[in-house]
């Protein structure tokens, strides 16, 4: 979770749905801690993060 990372989700909906991740998926939990913990109602996890994701060969875009 970066520095701003507050800063950056304020202007966020809370009623909509979230998938936050991250390359390994470590610090995405402490991120949708603070996100559920801040109000927002749907967040949701990849797990095992980006690097799961690519390496089960699930499609991604640039």
């Amino acid at each position: 979770m970066g520095d701003d990372f507050q800063k950056q989700i304020e202007n966020l909906d809370k009623n909509k749905s979230y998938v936050v991740y991250c390359k390994s998926g470590i610090r995405q939990a402490k991120a949708a801690t603070y996100m559920k913990e801040s109000g927002f109602k749907h967040v949701y996890l990849l797990e095992g993060g980006i690097d799961n994701w690519m390496k089960e060969g699930k499609p991604t875009k640039k």
